[in-house]
């Protein structure tokens, strides 16, 4: 008899969660699961996570956005994305996962203008 399979992340799937400290309400996380898709051939979940800070908050405005192409075990990332709100302008960073060449290779832009560009070596997936 086949053993069943647990599934983590179920398409279309979607968590809000409000973030407070002391009682006061700061802002919320949601997280989407945008369901079955293929990166590079390969089959992957896409999530996303919305990160804002609740209006009206002094000192503190946090718009981010992160992508992330995740490999149906659950184990692995293959493309991570962020674009984050910063001093007015936007930053967007890139991580790809290139485990059969045992890198990551990373970009980060500011303002639509690549300002860096970088490779790590990893020793395993």
């Amino acid at each position: 008899m086949p053993k069943a399979q647990a599934q983590v992340l179920q398409p279309g799937e979607e968590i809000t969660y409000a973030v407070s400290y002391l009682g006061v309400n700061l802002g919320t996380i949601k997280i989407v699961n945008e369901g079955k898709q293929e990166i590079n051939g390969k089959p992957v979940f896409k999530c996303k996570a919305y990160i804002d800070s609740r209006p009206g908050i002094p000192f503190v405005e946090l718009h981010t956005t992160y992508e992330s192409w995740i490999d149906p075990s659950s184990t692995s990332s293959w493309q991570f994305v962020a674009n984050t709100k910063e001093n007015g302008g936007w930053t967007f960073d890139k991580y790809v996962f290139d485990y059969p060449n045992k890198q990551i290779n990373t970009e980060k832009f500011k303002k639509n203008v690549k300002t860096e560009s970088k490779q790590f070596a990893i020793s395993k997936k």
